[in-house]
């Protein structure tokens, strides 16, 4: 086992010392791409993508631009940009010059659409020009979707969108993604696919469907097509994505998505021609495209800031996408200096290996307005534990060597009301000797307050084992003889720490890679300067401050940036390394096994899904506002160096009841409506306010002193029982009790 490096002695430290970015970021505008027209628009966004000769160019109509919609993957593989027509060579003279300029002589113009679209005097105008042209069409814009997937190579089993001919923003929308997933988009009407769309379906045979656009556009109707055609559908392979407006549907649409990159694209979505261009640009730079409506931009915002998108381009000029919204963007954010300095110090900090610490915590607990049943219940706890609760702990950690640690603590819990007579104490003691990579030991005390497991074990028959116990052991080396069960198999704990032994290079560089990566665009860390510690010890102070809006950003980035995290291959194939080994360990039926590895493999599959979900959960967790006034303010002491020694701070916690619903609307397929009514029906009725307040302070003494010696207690069967036994005494209990209802 390594070192310890830096222990403190609140876990708040490691949560919050890792959102602090070693490099300052900051968002901007990298460029704005825009011409006077949609023409020019698009030729700007074709010489920043392709500045020398291209092979290929696929031209769209510029005035209505359905043909096209599905093109973004068929530019992609074409290596080419996309381009807009209009009927009037002179409207779309930029088109015209950049061919000339760019395209190849034995280049190939790729005309999306019919004549109506593009019309044969702008392809004769082409060919004079000497270039070669081949129009993809079909006799409406269904067929003609279908034309261009067959100039596709789409292997069996690719996922695909399922866009609404008339929802063009929706489809947009999902144009970068179809390019840079490689899905395709078959386009319908609301109640019924094409016949050639549907033969499209028959041989992709998609093991995953996403429908984007409500049922105003796409009804429930498809979905069961869809179904028909490919009978191995389940209902979970079927996500429908859809907002209240376009706006909101792109949104989720890029929540669900989550592309890794540092770059955005922000299009209007009034119009179609500009995100239609850029859709190739956000395919090369691997980015959401953003919609607005070109002068409210708030929630766009709220999400570019939660997410690690720091470079932005705008498509269009100020018509399009206006002037405000590039300057807020462009806004600059807090100096991140002191969150980089401290951070900076934590990471060099010198190592601990023994200490003391003493900690302080008040919790103050209250209400407000609440309805009467649930203030009659809040009274009652309150009445039970006090309105006030004091945790006083003290502890030792002694480094014997780098694989031998020992650990004391001792909690001496106060409560109020008429559990208030006597603080609840009890010892906690850690055992940890890595020394033997074969058998490891790792052993974990639990004092356990006679009085209340004597009380205990007198009220429950099942609990009779704790009577006259001081101490439960629990020891990863008995963790084998848990009772085998067909919910809780046998498992071989040595395989797996093993595993963590011989991969601990392994992990550590996935560790820095993650922490490199990690740059959240908020700025908490503010330096309070020299100060002094209550017993008068010098130290730099540093103070992190969280209030609603940037706690609820740094989950949302964080969230996303896990998310993001495990996709990627060398995650992927550490967490199968190491799920084999896990299976490996479990005495489970090979069936077992497999199911284990179809789980793993399906929740890679259904990633959109969860992030999309987890992304519903943080915007309502967003409008309930966790934090009351004070926040989270907490004040760390670092000594010269880089060791936190002292540490502060208060948590105001206040939940306000009226706004549960938005984070736990009840909507389980598997309860009838009726009972989903009432109880969403009784979420909508809470109102009032529950608060906690936590005021702590932490000593951190005696760093490295080797006269540190921490003497773990003398267990006996009479004084302690082991946690496995107990566990099993108690599964025994349960099925002789199952067995006499039976």
């Amino acid at each position: 086992m390594k070192k310890i490096k830096s222990i403190v002695a609140s876990a708040t430290l490691a949560a919050i010392v890792t959102t602090t970015s070693i490099v300052s970021v900051s968002a901007k505008v990298n460029n704005r791409l825009g011409g006077h027209t949609r023409y020019g628009t698009a030729v700007a966004i074709a010489n920043e993508l392709y500045s020398g000769t291209v092979d290929n160019i696929v031209l769209a109509s510029g005035k209505a631009p359905y043909d096209a919609l599905a093109a973004s993957l068929f530019a992609k593989n074409m290596n080419a940009p996309i381009l807009l027509a209009d009927s009037n060579k002179e409207a779309c003279k930029e088109t015209f010059e950049y061919i000339q300029k760019h395209l190849s002589k034995s280049g190939t113009i790729y005309i999306l659409g019919g004549e109506a679209s593009v019309n044969k005097d702008m392809e004769s105008e082409l060919k004079k020009l000497g270039y070669k042209t081949e129009r993809v069409a079909g006799k409406d814009r269904f067929e003609t979707n279908s034309k261009i997937i067959d100039k596709l190579t789409i292997p069996k089993g690719t996922p695909v969108f399922i866009v609404s001919d008339t929802g063009f923003a929706d489809a947009l929308s999902v144009s970068n993604i179809s390019a840079i997933k490689g899905y395709p988009l078959i386009m319908t009407s609301k109640d019924k696919l094409s016949a050639d769309l549907k033969a499209q379906l028959n041989k992709i045979q998609p093991s995953k469907v996403y429908v984007i656009s409500s049922e105003n556009l796409i009804s429930n109707n498809i979905i069961n097509e869809i179904k028909a055609i490919n009978a191995n559908l389940k209902d979970t392979d079927i996500l429908r994505i859809a907002g209240k407006n376009r706006y909101d549907t792109n949104l989720l649409i890029d929540k669900a998505f989550n592309l890794q990159s540092k770059d955005a694209v922000i299009a209007s979505g009034k119009g179609s021609g500009d995100a239609l261009t850029g859709s190739v640009l956000a395919t090369k730079l691997n980015a959401p495209i953003v919609l607005t409506d070109g002068k409210d931009f708030a929630k766009q915002r709220a999400y570019l800031n939660s997410t690690g998108y720091i470079n932005q381009y705008i498509l269009g000029l100020e018509g399009s996408v206006s002037k405000s919204i590039e300057d807020s963007l462009n806004a600059p954010v807090a100096d991140q200096k002191d969150g980089q300095e401290f951070l900076g110090k934590l990471m060099n900090a010198e190592q601990i290996k023994s200490l003391e610490t003493k900690s302080n915590s008040t919790i103050t607990l209250t209400s407000n307005g609440l309805p009467a049943e649930m203030q009659n219940g809040f009274n009652q706890l309150t009445s039970t534990i006090g309105n006030t609760i004091t945790l006083d702990v003290s502890g030792k950690v002694q480094s014997i060597s780098d694989t031998n640690i020992k650990e004391e603590l001792n909690t001496s819990v106060k409560l109020g009301g008429i559990m208030g007579k006597k603080p609840i104490s009890f010892p906690m003691y850690l055992d940890v000797d890595m020394s033997d990579t074969v058998n490891p030991s790792y052993k974990v005390i639990y004092g356990l307050p006679k009085e209340y497991t004597d009380m205990a074990s007198s009220m429950d028959p099942s609990l009779s084992m704790l009577k006259g116990k001081e101490y439960m052991v629990l020891d990863m080396a008995s963790m084998n003889n848990l009772d085998s069960s067909e919910d809780m198999p046998k498992v071989d704990y040595t395989k797996m720490t093993d595993f963590v032994e011989k991969n601990k290079a392994r992990i550590d560089k996935l560790g820095l890679k993650y922490a490199l990566q990690y740059n959240p665009n908020v700025n908490i860390v503010t330096k309070l300067g020299n100060k002094k510690t209550v017993d008068g010890r010098d130290a730099t102070c540093y103070q992190v401050t969280l209030n609603n809006e940037t706690l609820s950003s740094l989950i949302s980035y964080t969230g996303n940036n896990a998310l993001n995290f495990i996709e990627q291959k060398e995650i992927i194939d550490f967490v199968k390394d190491y799920m084999e080994v896990c299976i490996n360990a479990m005495e489970s039926p090979t069936k077992d096994k497999a199911e284990y590895q179809k789980e793993f493999a399906e929740l890679l599959a259904n990633m959109p899904s969860n992030t999309l979900g987890f992304n519903k959960f943080m915007d309502a967790f967003s409008s309930m506002e966790f934090l009351g006034k004070d926040g989270i303010k907490i004040n760390y002491y670092l000594d010269d160096k880089g060791r936190t020694i002292y540490e502060d701070g208060v948590m105001d916690i206040n939940l306000d009841l009226s706004k549960m619903q938005k984070l736990f609307t009840v909507d389980n397929p598997n309860l009838p409506e009726e009972t989903k009514k009432q109880m969403n029906k009784d979420m909508a009725s809470l109102k009032g306010s529950v608060g906690m307040n936590v005021k702590f302070s932490t000593s951190l003494t005696k760093l490295n002193d080797s006269s540190i010696n921490v003497t773990l207690p003398s267990l006996t069967e009479s004084n302690s029982i082991d946690y496995v036994k107990f566990l099993n005494s108690l599964v025994q209990s349960e099925t002789e009790a199952e067995n006499k209802a039976k």
